[in-house]
């Protein structure tokens, strides 16, 4: 599912890439019986690793960081949530 999320954002970052990546999550919670709550983390730790991947060559381009932004707006992550490996307290967001 982690993989789903960060090749998502990695991919293409747009309302209907949104719309389709919370279906299919959902549809696999479902069926996993797993929780929204994990839901919630399971996205974030997907962001966390397109960031580490976006990062990996040293630097944010314009384009990266509009697909992360995208996708913290879309699902209204507050900066604290995203804060477990220091991306915002690092200033990179």
């Amino acid at each position: 599912m982690v993989l789903l999320v960060k090749n998502t954002i990695l991919e293409k970052c747009s309302e209907g890439s949104m719309e389709k990546l919370k279906e299919t999550l959902y549809e696999m919670a479902q069926s996993s019986y797993i929780n929204s709550y994990e839901i919630r983390k399971v996205l974030i730790e997907g962001w966390e690793k397109a960031v580490e991947h976006f990062l990996g060559d040293g630097n944010l381009n314009v384009q990266e960081e509009i697909r992360l932004r995208f996708f913290i707006n879309y699902f209204k992550f507050k900066q604290n949530e995203l804060d477990s490996k220091g991306w915002n307290s690092k200033g990179f967001f």
